[in-house]
């Protein structure tokens, strides 16, 4: 599966697996960082950062990835497992303060 690399506020770049958004059902139900987002050049535009306890059923089962193509054009998915909530929801933060996503509240 190939990767994408995004750069968090505190400089520490996280590597995310590119999901296939025409086979959901290929998304692990583990736990996990998602990332909506489109291209932009080297550095992908990010839509919407979450995080969650089973990246299947948040991206598949809610209107968010629905809400991400439509209303901004998101074209990436892409997947970070980790188990513990903590570490989630830390890199989640770190690359919601720094690319303030506009399905995060920002813009």
């Amino acid at each position: 599966m190939a990767t994408q690399h995004i750069i968090g506020r505190t400089g520490r770049s996280y590597e995310f697996m590119i999901a296939d958004p025409a086979n959901l059902h290929a998304i692990p139900t583990a736990g996990g960082v998602f990332v909506f987002a489109k291209p932009a050049g080297e550095h992908p535009k990010v839509i919407y950062a979450g995080e969650s306890n089973n990246l299947y059923n948040s991206i598949d089962r809610t209107t968010l990835w629905t809400a991400a193509r439509q209303e901004h054009h998101a074209t990436l998915l892409l997947i970070h497992p980790q188990g513990e909530e903590q570490a989630r929801v830390l890199v989640r933060d770190d690359i919601v303060a720094e690319h303030q996503p506009p399905m995060n509240g920002h813009g």
